[in-house]
Formats: C-alpha cells, sequence, structure tokens
C-alpha cells in the first residue's frame, strides 16, 4: 500500500515537492502521479523473504493464515533470547533456535496450531503438541520462541487468555 505524504523541498522551484512512500522508498511524484525519481526499479513483492533480490516482505499480518517473515531475530534479539534457547532448547543450535520460531511464526491456524494477531500487530502462532509460543511480524521478523510454562495445559491456558485480552481490545477498539 503506497502512503501519500507531502515534503517541503526547497530546492524546488515552487518550494513543495509530492512524495509517496513505496515499498518502504520515498519517491517523488510528478504531475498526474508519475513516479519521476527514486530506485530504478520498485518492486511489489519480495521474490525471496529473507534478503534476496525481491527486497522487503509486504503482506500484512494474517491471524488464522500462513505468514512469511521477513528475516529471523535481529542481532540484539537473538542476544536477548540465548537464555530461552539454553534453557529451554539445549539440544538447538541458534540458528535451529531461530528457524524453529520462524515455522512456527509462518504455519496457518488449525490442528495442532493456535494463533491469531495481536494488538501491536504481531503474528502470534502456539502449537499445543510442544508447548511453544512464537511471536513475529512480516516485516519486522522473528521477536520470540519459548515455552510459556513448564507443563502443556498451564502452557496453553497462557496462551488463550493472551488471546482472549487481543480479541477484547480489538472489540473495544471497534466500539469506539
Amino acid at each position: 500500500m503506497a502512503r501519500v505524504c507531502l515534503r517541503f523541498d526547497s530546492s524546488t522551484e515552487d518550494a513543495k515537492q509530492k512524495w509517496i512512500t513505496v515499498n518502504g522508498t520515498h519517491v517523488p511524484v510528478g504531475e498526474g502521479g508519475k513516479i519521476t525519481g527514486g530506485p530504478s526499479k520498485l518492486r511489489k513483492e519480495s521474490e525471496n523473504r529473507r534478503g534476496g533480490k525481491g527486497g522487503k516482505v509486504t503482506s500484512a499480518p494474517s491471524a488464522t493464515g500462513a505468514n512469511k517473515l521477513a528475516r529471523g531475530f535481529t542481532p540484539s534479539r537473538a542476544k536477548e533470547h540465548e537464555k530461552h534457547r539454553k534453557a529451554q532448547y539445549p539440544e538447538l543450535s541458534p540458528k535451529q533456535y531461530e528457524q524453529r520460531g520462524i515455522d512456527l511464526c509462518e504455519q496457518k491456524v488449525g490442528g495442532d496450531i493456535d494463533g491469531f494477531v495481536n494488538s501491536a500487530g504481531n503474528i502470534v502462532r502456539y502449537r499445543k503438541s510442544t508447548n511453544e509460543l512464537a511471536v513475529g511480524h512480516p516485516q519486522n521478523g522473528l521477536f520470540s520462541l519459548y515455552k510459556p510454562k513448564s507443563n502443556p495445559e498451564a502452557g496453553y491456558a497462557y496462551f488463550k487468555a493472551q488471546k482472549e485480552a487481543a480479541q477484547k481490545a480489538e472489540k473495544a477498539g471497534k466500539k469506539r
């Protein structure tokens, strides 16, 4: 989706330049909405979700459908989650741990997988059989992967409480 932004630019004759944002890139727009500058190629979607020639992932998070994450953890998040990995997933390497979280976030809801999109617009997925909860976003990547409680029943109860809170917040927002 493109957003139209007006920007003051003293280098133009009339001191006003119209800009739009396309896939996170600001490009100037001339008469009739024609793009007059910017990158030589603007891509509508990612051909490779993890940094290939396709650029950024542009899809909105799906509450129940499959999702694609642009990347895994940022370096700072990977460092923060190292303690979770060591405590809850000692058999996994950091890369395997990250991929497990990505895979869970990208799953569609059904069967063993439950999920929703929270009030911040993040994908939340829970795998019942392994008591795993993952949080991520198509553009911002993986935020978290962990086992919320020591046993699956308590973990699923925790997940359901989070889901119900998000649904209540969404309903309250629609009433305004």
